[in-house]
């Protein structure tokens, strides 16, 4: 059964056995979840337009700056590296 913390914006809620933790910091925008066991974490800077996840057991790293137009991929297992920084017009891929 979840466990839900509040504490004035911020909301904390435990899955327990599943071992993931979400935190949600409401009108700040930020969004942070661990799935523990899963070894994924993904955050979400809400306005700052911001997606950062990584996958560890994949061995995945994902990044998109949303407005600034940087989105960033690794999948170590694939070895595949792969850079887009959108506005600026670089794409850059590298696959090892």
């Amino acid at each position: 059964m979840p466990v839900v913390h509040k504490l004035g914006l911020i909301t904390w809620v435990d899955l327990g056995r599943l071992g993931s933790t979400r935190v949600d910091l409401g009108r700040l925008g930020l969004t942070w979840v661990d799935l523990g066991r899963l070894g994924s974490t993904w955050v979400d800077l809400g306005r700052l337009g911001s997606t950062w996840v990584v996958l560890d057991r994949l061995g995945s790293t994902w990044v998109d700056l949303g407005r600034l137009g940087l989105t960033w991929v690794d999948l170590v297992c694939l070895g595949l590296t792969r850079v887009d920084l959108g506005r600026l017009g670089l794409t850059w891929v590298n696959v090892e």
